[in-house]
């Protein structure tokens, strides 16, 4: 009896366990369905509250998402997309859902091109980048359609920026029939800001500029005569275009060109102490108001130049102090630190040279040897170059001399001798560029004509004696040997006529008897005149 209660109590809690549990489910199925209630919104009802949107049905996540895709809007496809997004694969709905992020990625791509056609390459890009990576079905698929724009975008803007780049370079140049070549260029892009809107902004100015009623084209001629009159003339024409034109840069550019082709010539004629030149530059930068301190600058320098110009050391060494403090934000301020850089070298080499000279005043080989050595120092650019040349060769050709004269005379003795060959030797001793060199070799040639005078007056001699024993051939043929230039050349040729017109006539082949006038022994003996 007593196992039935304590079997009916047990089943009894059993049952129990039972109803609470099926309780829980109740309230949690209750609590589902109201917060589906709450949360899904009907069909005829637009489709808000985006942040809870993944928490619906799928049914309702795709239908919310195709209404925000009909709007159109970049925020409104994005947000499609990430709904569409969210479909699983194993959902009935997902091939569906694949098809509509194909569609509304080409409606993304269709955004971006508006936002490059508008000029704003980094935001079409940025769409690209935030579209979700879908792999292809197909070959045309939007993804490739994505990647293919990303990689082609970047490299046909900066294409079209080098484009215009190039264009305006030559622009500014004048040449105005290469920077249109260039931006025909541009037609071949195929965004609209490019091959529309900066094509024709870019083809206006070139218009502007080449336009035969506006000043470029004779500024043009001027700047291609590159003379001061010439250049003067462009930049007056140049004053003539209105601070309002478009093209009123290129205006600028090349008046900045002009002033400093100016001031090149500016400078040359100052280097050739030539102040008019000089002036003419001044006075034409100074109607350019962003070269007016540039003029200033130059009439500056020209004041300091003309005062260095007397050689005088305190003199120079006045104006190394002024240039020393001129403020170094001026235009031209590298400028005149370079002149006064050569100022200060011009001092130093100017005492070079006072102690070059004070050496050389004595005289002596190793005094001259020295100031050789310390004039070797002064730059070529000194404005007393050309006297220090003139130094130079005179102490040279007097350290030559000393060095050169005795080998002169002790060939002067051997040829007062009677040596003329071994004077000749001596005297070749003096080399090519020597300052003694031409006075040896004009004894070298004096004693070789009377060597070869020697030989000819025995060579006329011999033929004279052939001449003598009536061996007329003979005679003549000695005497031949005598070439011309040489001193007996001229009585050589007197004697060959007068041995032609001496010998006997030819005898006709048709003698047998007759002996050839040809026929003359290849050694013939000298006659000896008894």
């Amino acid at each position: 009896m007593s196992s039935q209660p304590t079997a009916s109590l047990e089943s009894l809690q059993q049952a129990e366990r039972r109803w609470q549990r099926r309780l829980s489910l109740g309230l949690l199925a209750l609590a589902a369905g109201s917060l589906a209630l709450l949360l899904v919104q009907p069909r005829n009802e637009p489709c808000g509250r985006f942040w809870v949107w993944w928490l619906a049905p799928v049914a309702e996540r795709l239908y919310c998402a195709g209404q925000q895709a009909q709007q159109g809007q970049l925020a409104s496809l994005q947000q499609a997309l990430f709904l569409a997004q969210t479909i699983p694969t194993s959902d009935p709905l997902y091939d569906t859902a694949q098809r509509y992020i194909e569609q509304w990625t080409w409606q993304a791509i269709d955004l971006a091109k508006v936002r490059l056609d508008d000029g704003d390459l980094a935001g079409a890009i940025a769409i690209l980048q935030q579209l979700p990576k879908v792999p292809c079905r197909d070959r045309d698929c939007a993804q490739t359609a994505v990647t293919e724009r990303l990689e082609q975008w970047p490299r046909l803007w900066e294409e079209a920026e080098q484009l215009v780049a190039e264009a305006e370079a030559e622009l500014m140049q004048l040449q105005w029939d290469r920077a249109a070549a260039l931006a025909s260029g541009l037609l071949a892009n195929e965004s609209s800001y490019w091959n529309t809107r900066r094509y024709e902004a870019l083809n206006q100015r070139i218009a502007a500029v080449r336009s035969p009623q506006g000043p470029f084209p004779k500024v043009a001629q001027q700047l291609a005569k590159d003379d001061l009159d010439s250049l003067i003339a462009a930049v007056q024409l140049l004053q003539t275009v209105p601070r309002s034109s478009p093209v009123r840069d290129v205006a600028d550019a090349n008046l900045k060109r002009t002033g400093d082709r100016l001031l090149d010539l500016a400078k040359t004629a100052l280097e050739r102490r030539n102040l008019a030149p000089v002036e003419q530059v001044v006075a034409a930068l100074q109607t350019i108001p962003a070269l007016q301190a540039t003029a200033q600058d130059l009439q500056q320098l020209q004041a300091w130049q003309v005062r260095t110009w007397s050689g005088e050391i305190p003199e120079l060494a006045k104006v190394v102090a002024a240039a020393e403090t001129y403020p170094r934000d001026r235009p031209l301020a590298p400028l005149i630190q370079q002149y006064s850089s050569r100022w200060q070298a011009e001092i130093e080499d100017l005492r070079r040279l006072a102690q070059a000279e004070r050496l050389a005043a004595s005289g002596r080989i190793e005094d001259l040897r020295q100031a050789l050595g310390v004039v070797r120092l002064i730059a070529e650019t000194n404005p007393r170059s050309a006297q220090v040349q003139r130094l130079q060769q005179s102490w040279q050709a007097r350290i030559e001399q000393s060095e050169d004269q005795p080998t002169l005379q002790a060939a002067d003795r051997l040829a007062a001798e009677g040596k003329l060959l071994e004077a000749i030797a001596t005297a070749q001793r003096i080399f090519p560029g020597r300052a003694l060199y031409t006075a040896a070799q004009a004894r070298v040639q004096d004693w070789q004509l009377q060597i070869d005078a020697q030989g000819d007056r025995e060579l006329l001699a011999q033929a004279q004696a052939f001449a003598a024993a009536q061996d007329w051939d003979s005679a003549i043929r000695l005497a031949q040997q005598i070439p011309p230039g040489r001193p007996l050349y001229g009585a050589a040729q007197a004697q060959i006529r007068t041995w032609e017109q001496a010998r006997p006539p030819l005898i006709l082949p048709d003698d047998p008897t007759a002996p050839s006038r040809w026929e003359t022994p290849t050694d013939p003996a000298i006659p000896t005149g008894r």
